[in-house]
């Protein structure tokens, strides 16, 4: 995971040459998704990283949302938040049910061969801007756990596995790294 801030919104990080795979020299298998979060002014951006621990079968709920169309991706891509450890309000905003972000903000998909990146703009929803401008207050003091999925709507699509999850433990924004 890292942390960024820029004076811009940050689109299709994974193309950069200077993004931490590029500079590692790292090639990752087709089965790589890549999420990025994109929260208000000022631009801090939680980059998450996941890759699968075996191939991708192009016919599973997985495959069908990496190869799909974003239509497909808007209606199943997932986001299960939780405060863990922080004030009452916080946890109260954030709460703890899922959430499909695509249906929720704005999201951005770029498929290329060996990576799926999610540019989430949560900016994009005045409701996301206010609860996220609330957690930004209380950030330094709180834990909160994400975990991201595909949504199953069909039987056949069952269980729903988590994808990633990351935990954000007191997170102090001055560390962000500059682009």
């Amino acid at each position: 995971m890292d942390t960024l801030a820029t004076r811009n919104r940050l689109f299709w990080l994974c193309c950069f040459s200077a993004s931490c795979w590029n500079i590692l020299g790292i090639n990752f298998d087709p089965h790589l998704l890549s999420m990025e979060e994109v929260p208000a002014k000022p631009n801090y951006n939680l980059v998450m990283y996941y890759a699968a621990e075996k191939p991708v079968n192009k016919d599973s709920l997985l495959g069908r949302f990496i190869d799909g169309t974003d239509a497909f991706r808007d209606a199943r891509f997932k986001l299960i938040p939780s405060i863990v450890e922080g004030y009452w309000m916080v946890k109260r905003a954030v709460g703890t049910r899922a959430c499909l972000l695509g249906k929720a903000v704005t999201c951005n998909y770029l498929r290329q061969d060996n990576f799926l990146e999610i540019d989430v703009d949560i900016g994009s929803s005045s409701v996301a801007r206010s609860i996220i401008g609330l957690v930004l207050g209380y950030v330094t003091s709180i834990v909160v756990d994400l975990a991201i999925l595909v949504e199953a709507k069909e039987e056949k699509e069952l269980p729903e596995y988590i994808l990633g999850t990351v935990r954000l433990n007191r997170v102090n924004p001055e560390a962000a790294v500059p682009i």
